[in-house]
């Protein structure tokens, strides 16, 4: 069950976050293409294809770091938030 879930919480923002960004990448590269020149295309299309790495990659960090539970980065978690608490205290 909980690998289901795991694999279920992984697909939907990936083809969520895939949908959006191929559909804002088409239409802007579909709306402008006669104004570009070869080496915008290049360019442009080795940006957005990092782009699309980085947007995989803070979706799968996202996915995990709600799913998987990790007790040592949890305690440090609660370490920052007490640290964070004691700052504001001290503010006010």
């Amino acid at each position: 069950m909980s690998k289901d879930l795991n694999k279920k919480f992984f697909k939907v923002p990936l083809l969520i976050a895939t949908a959006v960004f191929s559909i804002s990448m088409i239409f802007l590269w579909v709306v402008h293409y006669s104004e570009m020149n070869r080496a915008i295309i290049f360019i442009g299309g080795g940006y957005a294809i990092m782009c699309f790495a980085f947007l995989i990659f803070q979706i799968a960090a996202f996915v995990r770091a709600h799913v998987v539970y990790d007790e040592d980065i949890e305690g440090i978690k609660m370490k920052v938030f007490e640290v964070e608490k004691d700052e504001l205290k001290k503010a006010l």
